[in-house]
């Protein structure tokens, strides 16, 4: 396993996408690491809302507003949006099978 103690935060892209009622998120990284935080919203407003204020817990910062929602025809929905880390952000840890990787 490799020495992770100099990594420093990264801005991300969070991704929300919407199948129904199931609502996702994939957050993306700049070294292009994913992380998939669990959405408890059950509409797109409540999860921006939730995963902005996730990210703003953590230290980042918006970089822009989140794009509009668009749906293709079989009423799949997806929207993004860019945050920078800010002066206090934390690292993401990132969880498989329970475990911290």
């Amino acid at each position: 396993m490799s020495d992770t103690s100099d990594r420093q935060p990264q801005a991300v892209n969070a991704f929300l996408a919407q199948k129904n009622i199931e609502i996702s998120c994939t957050l993306v990284f700049e070294d292009e690491s994913i992380n998939y935080p669990q959405v408890r919203s059950v509409s797109m407003r409540g999860a921006q809302r939730e995963m902005t204020g996730l990210l703003v817990a953590k230290g980042y910062a918006p970089a822009g507003r989140w794009s509009e929602a668009t749906e293709d025809g079989d009423g799949f929905r997806e929207c993004m949006r860019a945050f920078k880390p800010g002066p206090d952000a934390a690292l993401f840890t990132v969880e498989f099978d329970g475990q911290a990787v």
